[in-house]
Formats: C-alpha cells, structure tokens, sequence
C-alpha cells in the first residue's frame, strides 16, 4: 500500500537534516528550520494518513460493488483503515523526536523581578530543560503587557498582566504589574 512512501520521505529528511547541520550558524536559523522541518514531517504523514484511508475506502467499495458483502468484513476493513491512522500517527511522533530531539523534562521561565513601568521593555529568559527552541508566548492583557514571539515584553499601561510561555506541551507563566 503506502509503505513505499514512508522510506523515501524519511531519507529525504534525515539528508535535509544534515545539510542544516552544515549550513545552519545561529541557534534562531536553525530554530527556524527545525520549526518549518515538523511542519514538512506532519505535512507529509497526513498525507500518508490520507492515502491510506483512501485505499481502505476503494477497497471496501470495490468488495461491495462484487456484492456479497457482509458488515463483518466491512467493519474489519473500517478497523483496520483506524488502526494504520493509529500507527501513523504515532510514527509521526516517532520521527518528529527522532529529527527535533527529545521532549525536554522541564520548562523554567524568567522574567522582571520587579513591577514594570509603562514604556519600558524587557526580554524574558528561558531554560527548557534536556532540550534547546523557542517558546511561544501570550499575554492574558495585551493592552498591559504585550508580548511578542521572540519573548520581549513591552509595558503598555499599568495594571496586571499573566504571559504564558508553551513549548512542546510544557507551560509556565509569570504574573507581571506595570506601575
């Protein structure tokens, strides 16, 4: 069926994976590519996902066209369509470790220990434990305290504001106050 498929994008990656690492000279380039290179790898297992349930689809109805079909062999083909979606799936998280590192075990954030005042900028610090990346950022009063995907906080008007850092499932926040 679509096992031919899976090889051939695999190599693809892990061939465009070693060229990043010859090419790539700044943590945020390769940031940038590792962002876009899961993009590609879910992309490409939806796809596959989609292939499959197509082919599962032709088959059942090529089984019902014959005639004599019963609602066990078609439930057996529907099981089987869910289980290889399954397995998709779950290789797709599979190679998304393998080619962007493991998840890491924690995620610090750091921020100003003091109230901000209105005007003034400040760049969060992270530590995302066992790994390296970006997180992405919000903030629950934008009009206070807003904050952009790079992590710098700009005080907008006092009062009190949560920014909230996520990273591959982690999240952590600070409870920040513009004076």
């Amino acid at each position: 069926m679509c096992d031919g498929l899976a090889v051939p994008l695999l190599m693809k990656i892990l061939k465009h994976l070693k060229r990043l690492e010859r090419t790539m000279a700044t943590r945020e380039q390769l940031d940038a590519a590792v962002t876009q290179l899961e993009g590609t790898i879910a992309t490409a297992f939806d796809g596959l996902a989609v292939a499959i349930a197509n082919e599962t689809q032709e088959v059942i109805e090529a089984i019902a066209a014959v005639g004599g079909v019963d609602d066990a062999i078609i439930n057996r083909l529907t099981a089987m369509q869910a289980s290889l979606a399954a397995k998709v799936d779950a290789a797709k998280v599979d190679v998304r470790d393998t080619v962007v590192g493991t998840p890491p075990q924690g995620f610090a954030l750091f921020g100003p220990t003091a109230p901000m005042a209105v005007g003034d900028t400040f760049q969060l610090t992270w530590d995302l434990l066992g790994t390296v990346g970006t997180p992405e950022f919000g903030s629950s009063a934008d009009g206070v305290l807003a904050v952009n995907a790079a992590g710098l906080l700009t005080a907008i008007a006092p009062g009190v504001a949560v920014i909230v850092g996520s990273f591959r499932g982690l999240d952590n926040s600070l409870t920040i106050t513009v004076a």
